[in-house]
Protein backbone atom coordinates (compact mmCIF):
# COMPACT_ATOMS: atom_id res chain seq x y z
CA UNK A 1 0.00 0.00 0.00
CA UNK A 2 1.09 3.54 -0.91
CA UNK A 3 1.80 5.67 1.87
CA UNK A 4 -0.37 8.70 1.87
CA UNK A 5 1.98 11.99 2.41
CA UNK A 6 -0.56 14.65 1.91
CA UNK A 7 -3.45 14.95 5.08
CA UNK A 8 -5.52 16.72 7.54
CA UNK A 9 -5.97 16.11 10.67
CA UNK A 10 -8.84 17.94 12.92
CA UNK A 11 -8.80 17.43 16.86
CA UNK A 12 -10.57 18.61 19.93
CA UNK A 13 -9.23 19.22 23.03
CA UNK A 14 -13.53 19.47 24.37
CA UNK A 15 -12.57 19.94 28.30
CA UNK A 16 -10.23 23.06 27.27
CA UNK A 17 -12.97 24.52 24.39
CA UNK A 18 -10.08 24.49 21.83
CA UNK A 19 -9.87 23.00 18.37
CA UNK A 20 -6.89 22.01 16.71
CA UNK A 21 -6.27 21.14 12.67
CA UNK A 22 -2.88 19.57 11.74
CA UNK A 23 -1.46 19.00 7.78
CA UNK A 24 1.63 17.67 6.28
CA UNK A 25 1.47 18.40 2.26
CA UNK A 26 4.17 16.33 -0.08
CA UNK A 27 2.96 15.32 -3.87
CA UNK A 28 0.47 18.24 -3.43
CA UNK A 29 3.40 20.86 -2.86
CA UNK A 30 5.68 19.93 -4.99
CA UNK A 31 2.50 19.60 -8.04
CA UNK A 32 2.51 23.65 -7.31
CA UNK A 33 6.09 24.28 -7.39
CA UNK A 34 6.90 22.29 -10.44
CA UNK A 35 4.89 24.59 -12.77
CA UNK A 36 6.86 27.78 -11.17
CA UNK A 37 10.52 28.80 -11.98
CA UNK A 38 11.28 29.96 -8.59
CA UNK A 39 13.71 29.82 -5.80
CA UNK A 40 14.12 27.15 -3.10
CA UNK A 41 13.43 30.04 -0.98
CA UNK A 42 9.63 30.83 -2.62
CA UNK A 43 8.79 27.06 -2.84
CA UNK A 44 9.11 26.80 0.86
CA UNK A 45 6.89 30.15 1.32
CA UNK A 46 4.86 28.68 -1.15
CA UNK A 47 4.48 25.79 0.73
CA UNK A 48 3.82 27.41 4.06
CA UNK A 49 1.46 28.90 2.69
CA UNK A 50 -0.59 26.16 0.62
CA UNK A 51 0.10 24.15 4.50
CA UNK A 52 -1.56 27.29 6.27
CA UNK A 53 -5.08 27.53 3.69
CA UNK A 54 -4.81 24.03 4.15
CA UNK A 55 -5.36 24.49 8.09
CA UNK A 56 -8.15 27.65 7.33
CA UNK A 57 -10.21 25.60 5.41
CA UNK A 58 -11.00 23.04 8.18
CA UNK A 59 -11.51 25.79 10.58
CA UNK A 60 -14.06 27.96 8.27
CA UNK A 61 -17.60 25.87 7.99
CA UNK A 62 -18.61 26.65 4.28
CA UNK A 63 -19.13 24.20 1.31
CA UNK A 64 -16.84 26.21 -1.11
CA UNK A 65 -13.03 28.21 -1.42
CA UNK A 66 -11.20 30.03 0.88
CA UNK A 67 -8.41 32.00 -0.76
CA UNK A 68 -5.74 34.13 0.80
CA UNK A 69 -4.10 36.23 -1.41
CA UNK A 70 -0.78 38.72 0.09
CA UNK A 71 0.09 41.83 -1.88
CA UNK A 72 3.41 42.81 -0.26
CA UNK A 73 6.15 45.50 -0.88
CA UNK A 74 9.51 43.35 -0.29
CA UNK A 75 10.96 40.16 -1.54
CA UNK A 76 7.33 38.70 -1.97
CA UNK A 77 5.32 40.27 -4.74
CA UNK A 78 2.75 38.57 -4.42
CA UNK A 79 0.98 35.24 -2.99
CA UNK A 80 -2.02 33.39 -3.84
CA UNK A 81 -3.57 30.20 -2.25
CA UNK A 82 -6.50 28.44 -1.95
CA UNK A 83 -8.35 25.47 -0.60
CA UNK A 84 -11.95 23.94 -1.00
CA UNK A 85 -13.86 22.19 1.72
CA UNK A 86 -12.94 18.77 -0.29
CA UNK A 87 -9.68 19.41 0.68
CA UNK A 88 -8.40 20.43 -2.20
CA UNK A 89 -5.17 23.16 -2.63
CA UNK A 90 -4.03 25.07 -5.33
CA UNK A 91 -1.45 28.33 -5.09
CA UNK A 92 1.17 30.17 -7.09
CA UNK A 93 4.06 32.70 -5.53
CA UNK A 94 5.67 35.91 -7.28
CA UNK A 95 9.03 37.59 -5.97
CA UNK A 96 11.23 40.24 -6.52
CA UNK A 97 14.91 40.40 -6.85
CA UNK A 98 15.66 41.00 -3.08
CA UNK A 99 17.46 38.99 -0.57
CA UNK A 100 14.67 36.29 0.82
CA UNK A 101 12.76 36.89 4.01
CA UNK A 102 10.73 34.96 6.07
CA UNK A 103 9.09 38.04 7.37
CA UNK A 104 6.06 39.87 4.56
CA UNK A 105 7.01 43.37 4.08
CA UNK A 106 4.22 46.41 4.39
CA UNK A 107 1.31 45.09 2.16
CA UNK A 108 -2.25 43.36 2.49
CA UNK A 109 -3.42 40.42 3.48
CA UNK A 110 -6.52 39.47 1.74
CA UNK A 111 -8.65 36.55 2.88
CA UNK A 112 -12.18 35.49 0.97
CA UNK A 113 -14.53 33.36 1.49
CA UNK A 114 -16.38 32.00 -1.21
CA UNK A 115 -19.46 29.34 -1.07
CA UNK A 116 -20.64 27.45 -3.42
CA UNK A 117 -24.23 29.22 -2.84
CA UNK A 118 -24.48 32.26 -0.84
CA UNK A 119 -22.12 35.89 -1.33
CA UNK A 120 -18.50 35.80 -0.94
CA UNK A 121 -17.09 37.29 2.31
CA UNK A 122 -13.68 39.20 2.35
CA UNK A 123 -11.59 40.22 5.33
CA UNK A 124 -8.47 42.56 4.80
CA UNK A 125 -5.27 42.71 6.96
CA UNK A 126 -2.48 45.24 6.59
CA UNK A 127 0.75 43.17 6.97
CA UNK A 128 3.89 44.86 9.02
CA UNK A 129 7.29 42.78 9.08
CA UNK A 130 5.94 39.11 10.14
CA UNK A 131 5.51 35.48 9.20
CA UNK A 132 2.98 34.35 7.42
CA UNK A 133 1.38 32.37 10.50
CA UNK A 134 1.59 35.97 12.61
CA UNK A 135 -0.37 37.44 9.64
CA UNK A 136 -3.08 35.10 9.83
CA UNK A 137 -2.95 34.93 13.88
CA UNK A 138 -3.67 38.75 13.45
CA UNK A 139 -6.86 38.30 11.35
CA UNK A 140 -8.38 36.35 13.76
CA UNK A 141 -7.85 38.26 16.33
CA UNK A 142 -9.00 41.44 14.97
CA UNK A 143 -11.70 40.35 12.25
CA UNK A 144 -12.98 37.23 14.10
CA UNK A 145 -12.03 37.72 17.45
CA UNK A 146 -10.65 33.99 17.71
CA UNK A 147 -7.82 33.91 19.66
CA UNK A 148 -5.57 31.55 17.09
CA UNK A 149 -1.99 30.18 16.85
CA UNK A 150 -0.77 28.89 13.77
CA UNK A 151 2.49 27.04 13.35
CA UNK A 152 4.36 26.50 9.54
CA UNK A 153 7.36 24.56 7.92
CA UNK A 154 8.57 23.72 4.53
CA UNK A 155 11.95 22.02 3.38
CA UNK A 156 12.79 21.19 0.14
CA UNK A 157 10.24 18.18 -0.18
CA UNK A 158 7.20 18.73 2.74
CA UNK A 159 5.47 21.41 3.89
CA UNK A 160 2.97 21.01 7.20
CA UNK A 161 1.19 23.28 10.04
CA UNK A 162 -0.45 22.96 13.04
CA UNK A 163 -3.46 25.41 14.17
CA UNK A 164 -5.12 26.08 17.75
CA UNK A 165 -8.01 28.44 18.25
CA UNK A 166 -10.29 28.66 20.64
CA UNK A 167 -14.11 27.79 20.21
CA UNK A 168 -16.37 30.81 20.83
CA UNK A 169 -18.35 30.38 23.76
CA UNK A 170 -17.06 27.09 25.36
CA UNK A 171 -16.24 26.41 28.86
CA UNK A 172 -13.03 26.45 29.85
CA UNK A 173 -10.50 27.43 32.69
CA UNK A 174 -8.62 30.65 32.11
CA UNK A 175 -5.21 28.34 32.06
CA UNK A 176 -6.20 26.49 29.63
CA UNK A 177 -5.27 28.47 26.36
CA UNK A 178 -2.27 29.79 27.73
CA UNK A 179 -1.03 26.00 28.95
CA UNK A 180 -2.05 24.46 25.31
CA UNK A 181 -0.12 26.92 23.62
CA UNK A 182 3.21 27.41 25.48
CA UNK A 183 3.84 23.93 25.02
CA UNK A 184 3.21 23.93 21.25
CA UNK A 185 5.61 26.57 21.24
CA UNK A 186 8.03 23.53 22.08
CA UNK A 187 6.96 22.52 18.94
CA UNK A 188 10.24 22.21 16.16
CA UNK A 189 10.59 22.45 12.41
CA UNK A 190 11.80 18.91 12.09
CA UNK A 191 9.16 17.94 14.24
CA UNK A 192 6.53 19.19 11.95
CA UNK A 193 7.54 17.96 9.23
CA UNK A 194 8.26 14.50 10.24
CA UNK A 195 5.86 13.11 12.65
CA UNK A 196 2.31 12.00 12.42
CA UNK A 197 -0.75 13.54 13.72
CA UNK A 198 -0.77 10.87 16.93
CA UNK A 199 2.62 11.00 17.47
CA UNK A 200 3.00 15.08 17.34
CA UNK A 201 0.28 15.18 19.70
CA UNK A 202 1.49 12.66 21.83
CA UNK A 203 4.64 14.63 21.93
CA UNK A 204 3.21 18.02 23.03
CA UNK A 205 0.12 17.19 24.78
CA UNK A 206 0.87 13.88 26.69
CA UNK A 207 -0.70 14.75 29.66
CA UNK A 208 -3.92 16.33 28.13
CA UNK A 209 -6.85 14.78 26.89
CA UNK A 210 -7.91 15.39 23.06
CA UNK A 211 -10.35 13.78 20.08
CA UNK A 212 -8.96 13.12 16.74
CA UNK A 213 -10.95 12.60 13.80
CA UNK A 214 -10.56 10.78 10.47
CA UNK A 215 -7.70 11.86 8.78
CA UNK A 216 -8.27 13.50 5.23
CA UNK A 217 -6.30 13.56 2.39
CA UNK A 218 -5.11 16.35 0.27
CA UNK A 219 -4.93 17.18 -3.40
CA UNK A 220 -3.63 19.28 -5.73
CA UNK A 221 -6.09 20.72 -8.17
CA UNK A 222 -6.58 23.33 -11.10
CA UNK A 223 -9.40 24.96 -12.18
CA UNK A 224 -7.92 26.34 -15.60
CA UNK A 225 -10.07 25.54 -18.67
CA UNK A 226 -10.33 26.11 -22.59
CA UNK A 227 -13.55 28.37 -21.87
CA UNK A 228 -11.89 29.86 -18.81
CA UNK A 229 -8.85 31.41 -21.56
CA UNK A 230 -11.47 32.26 -24.42
CA UNK A 231 -12.88 34.16 -21.87
CA UNK A 232 -9.65 36.50 -20.51
CA UNK A 233 -9.11 36.35 -24.79
CA UNK A 234 -12.20 38.22 -25.00
CA UNK A 235 -11.02 41.07 -22.75
CA UNK A 236 -8.45 42.16 -25.26
CA UNK A 237 -8.65 43.96 -28.43
CA UNK A 238 -8.98 42.07 -31.48
CA UNK A 239 -6.31 44.30 -33.11
CA UNK A 240 -3.84 42.90 -30.63
CA UNK A 241 -4.83 39.37 -31.36
CA UNK A 242 -4.27 39.64 -34.97
CA UNK A 243 -1.09 41.14 -34.52
CA UNK A 244 0.09 38.31 -31.81
CA UNK A 245 -1.00 35.22 -34.12
CA UNK A 246 0.81 37.26 -37.70
CA UNK A 247 3.66 37.26 -35.71
CA UNK A 248 3.73 34.37 -33.39
CA UNK A 249 1.31 32.14 -35.22
CA UNK A 250 -0.77 31.76 -32.48
CA UNK A 251 -1.60 33.18 -29.09
CA UNK A 252 -0.40 31.42 -26.31
CA UNK A 253 -1.68 31.22 -22.63
CA UNK A 254 -0.05 29.77 -19.41
CA UNK A 255 -1.76 28.65 -16.43
CA UNK A 256 0.39 29.60 -13.42
CA UNK A 257 -1.29 27.36 -10.79
CA UNK A 258 -0.46 23.90 -12.80
CA UNK A 259 1.96 25.00 -16.21
CA UNK A 260 -0.72 23.60 -18.96
CA UNK A 261 -0.39 26.02 -22.03
CA UNK A 262 -3.34 26.77 -24.27
CA UNK A 263 -2.29 27.40 -28.25
CA UNK A 264 -4.67 29.53 -30.29
CA UNK A 265 -4.58 30.45 -33.93
CA UNK A 266 -6.22 33.01 -35.70
CA UNK A 267 -8.71 30.53 -37.53
CA UNK A 268 -9.81 28.87 -33.83
CA UNK A 269 -10.25 32.63 -32.49
CA UNK A 270 -12.48 33.49 -35.77
CA UNK A 271 -14.45 30.08 -35.11
CA UNK A 272 -15.07 31.51 -31.04
CA UNK A 273 -16.18 34.94 -32.47
CA UNK A 274 -12.92 36.57 -30.94
CA UNK A 275 -11.75 37.91 -33.62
Amino acid sequence: MTEQHDQLTRFLFADAGVRGVWVQLQQSYRAACQWQTQSEAADQQLGMGLAAVSLLSATIKIQGSVFVQVKAQGWIESLLLQATHQRKVRGMIRTRALPPTLDLAEGQLILTLEPEQGQSYQGVVALAQQPLSAALERYFRDSEQLPTRIWLAADNTRAAGLLLQQIPDADRDDDDWPRLTMLANTLSDEELLTLACDKLLYRLFNQETWQLYPAESVNHFCTCSEQKTLALLRAMSPAELTDICTEQGSVEINCQFCGRSYHYQAEQLGAAGIL
